[in-house]
């Protein structure tokens, strides 16, 4: 727990975190209280909010914070409070426009409705309890004060009362600067209905509303401002624009050793925007150059004719003429490799350069993969045997093979690889064929590409970079773009 004194204001904020570091419990006195819950990927999925009451007896003050209402996040698409339910809609995940929810017109019977609603669900009354006693526990336990909660399926007379309804829907329309920071709103007949601007860090300076059925919490980065608080909610964290710090750590400041974990991106904030508080990544120029981008996240991050590439990038440059050496063995001196780049996930100086193999143990028993651009997923618990991998091509599902034929699979058309993964060779290098029994050959790679081994000396010291160095690299990755390439 945390808190801290506002002199000016005469108020004390109080703030109780998670395990993994999110704002849980939030009360000031005489102001307001929230208490903000998660789902299983982190994400906020509903929140209790309301003032905070004092009270005396016999010359003793009672703080309660009285939690009445509830915003219920069903999805990036609508949010559910007591006012009713608003629709959003994206473009290359940019918020454009929010609608008012005008009813469901379904035909089916409110009764019907709720069986299959309730069905996913069971003890309805009990989950609901556990979920009352944990808000109780967070405020008695790391603040001190008994919350009254009051929010009890509040939000099912909203949705029940618009069952049925066919009401118009006002849409709202969000015009936004190069940071993605609306500046405008306007209604669906283009009057403005709010207009919005920010200083640099992203405290509110301008904030003017006409009479509208729809004021906007999306505002500086298109992220959600939480009335309660005056904090903007980016997802992992929580970012503070009055005193331009986040509220806690990076969750990745390893990456970034030089930059503070509380500073908001990288302290460039006119150029600069952190579309989910903790990301910058690798970029593709108009020329075909890889570099970091201080400013990337997604597409819609980079400039005019750069592609967008991830966090890290994987990038095999090899040739037709790939081929073991004479004992089918990566290290032997006639050996015909791929070279491997590695653009890793701690920034601009995090490139290195391996050796690999494309071609499969044997091209004329196994496929081998096409040229292309893949998606290369961490997969858990991987690839086993005796060269285990967790690096799955297309979550190891369907790749082409290279001129559309597969000869370990001719009957399929046109031909693919399934199952393939980036791995290594045996520890000695050998990476090819072997008899499996029954007049059935197998091969070390039998489509999948390969990364040759760490190599070490007699004493155990490296000698050469491999596939422990290449592990090590992309550690903490859990998606990395593959560029595949022959000449």
């Amino acid at each position: 727990m945390i808190s801290h004194i506002n002199e000016q204001a005469q108020t004390t904020r109080f703030l109780a975190w998670t395990e993994d570091n999110r704002l849980q419990g939030f009360m000031e006195t005489n102001n307001q209280s929230a208490y903000y819950n998660y789902d299983a990927s982190g994400n906020r999925n509903f929140k209790f909010t309301g003032p905070t009451q004092n009270s005396v007896q016999n010359g003793t003050t009672y703080i309660q914070p009285n939690l009445n209402d509830q915003t219920l996040y069903a999805s990036d698409l609508m949010t559910i409070n007591k006012h009713g339910y608003t629709k959003h809609y994206f473009e290359e995940g940019k918020r454009i426009c929010s609608k008012i929810g005008g009813g469901f017109t379904t035909n089916a019977p409110n009764d019907i409705m709720r069986h299959h609603v309730h069905s996913l669900v069971e003890d309805y009354d009990e989950q609901e309890q556990l979920q009352m006693d944990g808000v109780e526990k967070t405020f008695e336990i790391f603040i001190g004060v008994s919350p009254f909660v009051g929010v009890s399926n509040k939000l099912i007379y909203v949705i029940d009362a618009k069952i049925g309804q066919d009401d118009p829907e006002p849409a709202f329309f969000y015009h936004t600067d190069h940071l993605g920071s609306a500046s405008y709103i306007t209604n669906d007949t283009g009057r403005v209905t709010q207009t919005l601007n920010y200083l640099p860090y992203g405290e509110q300076w301008v904030d003017i509303k006409t009479l509208s059925a729809f004021i906007s919490p999306y505002k500086f980065n298109g992220k959600e401002k939480d009335e309660e608080t005056d904090y903007n909610y980016y997802g992992a964290r929580y970012y503070d624009s009055e005193n331009i710090s986040w509220l806690s750590v990076d969750p990745l400041s390893d990456k970034y050793p030089s930059l503070s974990p509380y500073v908001y991106c990288a302290n460039n904030p006119v150029n600069l925007v952190d579309p989910d508080r903790m990301q910058i990544d690798w970029v593709e120029d108009k020329n075909g150059k890889k570099y970091w981008n201080d400013n990337a996240k997604d597409q819609s991050t980079t400039k005019e004719g750069e592609k967008y590439l991830g966090e890290a990038v994987v990038v095999f440059n090899g040739s037709l003429d790939e081929k073991l050496g004479k004992n089918s063995n990566l290290f032997d001196d006639d050996a015909v490799l791929a070279s491997v780049t590695v653009y890793g996930p701690k920034g601009a100086n995090d490139i290195q350069t391996y050796q690999g193999y494309t071609m499969s143990s044997d091209p004329t028993k196994f496929g081998v993969m096409a040229d292309g651009d893949y998606t290369v997923d961490y997969n858990s618990p991987g690839k086993g045997g005796k060269l285990p991998s967790h690096w799955a091509i297309e979550n190891a599902g369907a790749v082409p093979a290279l001129n559309g034929y597969n000869p370990a699979y001719p009957e399929r058309d046109p031909g693919v690889l399934i199952g393939a993964y980036i791995h290594t060779s045996n520890r000695n290098g050998f990476a090819g064929t072997y008899d499996k029994g029954n007049g059935k050959v197998g091969g070390i790679s039998e489509g999948c590409l390969l990364i040759v081994p760490t190599r070490h000396n007699s004493k155990g010291q490296r000698i050469s970079k491999g596939w422990d160095d290449f592990n090590k690299q992309l550690k903490g990755v859990s998606k990395f773009r593959l560029e595949l390439r022959r000449k």
